[in-house]
């Protein structure tokens, strides 16, 4: 605080001297007021109201930390830091500060000062002698490490001393420091630990400014000012170059398809998922209501079929109907009183590598039975949780059904063995009679009902009593059977009628699409995106490696509330990329990600991210979550339809997603807007005639 009352006292007696010069006549004192004395400097608006240091009369005690008030009754507490001399790591690249200048509500300073070229080659001429000095003393000791790496700093310093020799270099002296705020004293602490593990892991030593925080928090003030020397250490111009917070307004160039116009540079966005610098392929779409959302998906799965790639469309809206048929996809509609049926108990044959011990690497193909027990669990769970009680499976019933599912798979010869799938039988074929292998029959929900039935119900006086564990499982499953109203999971997995004529489509088509919109929305919307989920996992995602995929859950919202649906889409989003699929989520209520732990896992595995129009009251919760600056924030506050930013990894861009005239024939959804493009194409065609 003593700095800022020396300004005010300085101000002061400028002020009265100025006063003296210009009006002798009028004497001036302490008590007589003058609009000269009252105008009000930098210091008065940028000082706060009070600060406390350690080893001051109100701070007595030894700390690393200081506070300070900024505003009646509110304080802030601070830690100043700096980077070490010896913690630089050995390598630096474009960026490597860069989490240390976004870190957070924290104030970074670097002080750079040149060495005159004189001065620089004399002391790496210098260094030079000193280092030949200990490289022959290490000579005669014999000491092999020492040798290696004194060689290799005198080549180092040779060349440094070459360059600047010829005003090709130059040398600097370059200083670290920050200062972290916090609301407390506990938040200080933690944040600082988080920090100081994030550049640990970089190689980066920090040391908090432990007795000099008045030095460490005046060199971090913009006043150009080092009070801390020794913590210089001297670089090269390329190394400095390295330290300057570079940022660009466009996303690198890496193939895929063109996604939307940046509103900076007026450039084509590209955005290719499967690139080999993301970490995971994954993407999190995220806007209000009529912000762009399902208008990007259409566009981004339509454009991708042009890139090889394969996609799922999981859709309770029923808003990609037309595009899936236009672009020759397999449209899937569910709904109570149809034929068609998605089995969650089929399987498929997992084919899995290992390596032998004479370093071979063989394929083994096996059916993973005990985790098909455990989806069919999470199903039961998520199918019970709509009893109307509100719970899914107590520790009895899922007992109880894991038994019962293994001894229906144990009846039906079903086991590890990828044999245990196929049987041989006659089958016709264009009226010739073969004995062939061909798949058996898929277990179904009827099988596991009856063998519940069969186990846990007792005969007396002609009628069956189920067991009391059991009897909420029995009336809970019945109404899901087939011939009942909700059996549309119950039975052989049928699509439609194109099945029957066409059994390689589902293995050709660019667009499957399932169509839940006609579902009841409080219960079996929930549950059949849970059937399609595991569907989607089994017999699309596992399948061929090298085939480029994608799975689009579309109001991924209504997912947060089911615990093993969202488990299940947790799972997916951390094992697609090893299956070279990319997982797509798209939203509207970002809140309920982020307050979510395991749907907070899903946003983590998504290296890309497209923030549209958000809600202003989800807004400090987006910032807090994504670490973004406050330009970001004021695009996705603002923001038109489309309009949003989008992140890949940790580059960002200002982007606004485009269709050409044809493409918004069917990519856009809003009726209003569709009724006016009809009236304006009609116009045309009537002016034209």
């Amino acid at each position: 605080m003593r700095i800022f009352q020396k300004k005010r006292r300085d101000n002061a007696r400028s002020s009265k001297h100025r006063v003296a010069q210009s009006a002798p006549e009028t004497v001036l004192d302490d008590r007589t007021p003058d609009v000269r004395q009252s105008t009000p400097s930098i210091w008065d608006v940028i000082a706060p109201d009070g600060l406390v240091f350690p080893g001051t009369r109100l701070f007595q005690k030894p700390a690393d930390y200081a506070r300070f008030q900024d505003s009646l009754g509110g304080e802030r507490f601070l830690r100043p830091f700096y980077l070490t001399r010896a913690g630089w790591p050995r390598k630096l690249s474009t960026g490597w500060l860069r989490e240390l200048y976004s870190y957070g509500e924290i104030d970074t300073m670097v002080h750079i000062s040149k060495t005159p070229r004189r001065e620089a080659v004399r002391s790496l001429q210098n260094l030079l002698t000193i280092l030949q000095t200990n490289l022959n003393a290490e000579l005669k000791r014999g000491n092999i490490d020492q040798i290696s790496d004194l060689e290799t700093r005198i080549e180092d310093t040779r060349i440094l001393r070459d360059e600047i020799s010829f005003m090709l270099n130059d040398q600097y002296f370059v200083a670290v420091q920050a200062v972290l705020y916090s609301d407390s004293q506990e938040e200080l602490d933690r944040q600082s630990k988080l920090l100081e593990d994030e550049m640990a892991g970089r190689q980066i030593h920090l040391r908090s400014a432990f007795l000099r925080l008045l030095d460490g928090w005046k060199s971090v003030l913009p006043l150009g000012i080092n009070r801390m020397k020794d913590t210089y250490r001297n670089l090269d111009r390329k190394a400095l170059g390295t330290l300057f917070p570079f940022a660009s307004s466009e996303l690198r160039f890496c193939g895929g398809i063109p996604l939307g116009i940046n509103m900076q540079t007026g450039n084509q966005v590209f955005y290719n998922a499967f690139a080999e610098h993301i970490n995971n392929y994954n993407l999190s779409v995220f806007g209000v209501s009529g912000s762009g959302k399902s208008f990007t998906i259409k566009a981004l799965t339509a454009r991708s079929v042009l890139d090889e790639i394969r996609s799922v469309l999981l859709d309770p809206e029923g808003e990609y109907r037309g595009i899936t048929q236009l672009l020759g996809g397999i449209y899937v509609p569910l709904k109570e009183d149809t034929n068609i049926v998605i089995n969650p108990c089929a399987m498929t044959v997992e084919e899995e590598a290992h390596k032998t011990q004479e370093g071979k690497w063989i394929r083994r193909k096996r059916v993973p039975v005990r985790e098909k027990i455990s989806e069919l669990l999470g199903f039961f769970d998520v199918l019970m949780s709509g009893t109307g009680e509100g719970e899914g499976l107590n520790t009895f019933e899922s007992a109880i059904l894991d038994d019962c599912i293994q001894k229906y798979f144990h009846r039906l010869g079903i086991n590890e063995n990828a044999e245990s799938l196929y049987e041989k039988r006659s089958v016709k074929k264009e009226g010739t009679i073969y004995y062939d292998r061909v798949r058996k029959p898929e277990p179904e929900l009827s099988g596991i009902y009856e063998t519940l039935i069969k186990e846990y119900t007792r005969e007396q006086g002609g009628e069956r009593f189920p067991d009391p564990h059991a009897e909420r499982l029995i009336a809970g499953i019945r109404p899901y059977l087939k011939g009942n109203s909700r059996g549309i999971f119950d039975g052989q997995t049928f699509l439609g009628e194109w099945q029957q004529n066409d059994e390689t489509a589902l293995d050709t088509a660019p667009i499957i699409c399932f169509d839940i919109s006609q579902l009841e929305e409080g219960f079996l919307r929930p549950l059949a995106f849970h059937v399609c989920l595991t569907w989607t996992w089994e017999y699309f995602v596992k399948k061929e490696k090298k085939q480029k995929k994608r799975v689009v859950a579309d109001e991924a919202w209504m997912l947060v509330d089911h615990e093993q649906t969202l488990k299940f889409l947790e799972k997916m989003s951390r094992r697609c990329r090893k299956r070279n699929a990319s997982m797509t989520i798209a939203s509207q209520d970002f809140h309920k990600f982020a307050r979510n732990d395991r749907a907070r896992a899903v946003l983590q595995n998504s290296s890309a991210l497209l923030l549209l129009k958000q809600n202003a009251m989800d807004i400090p919760l987006i910032e807090d979550t994504f670490q973004m600056s406050q330009g970001e924030m004021e695009i996705i506050l603002s923001a038109g339809p489309g309009e949003g930013v989008f992140r890949v990894g940790m580059e960002t861009v200002w982007m606004q997603v485009d269709a050409s005239k044809h493409e918004m024939a069917f990519l856009e959804s809003n009726p209003n807007i569709l009724s006016r493009m009809e009236a304006q194409t009609t116009r045309v065609e009537e002016e034209g005639v």
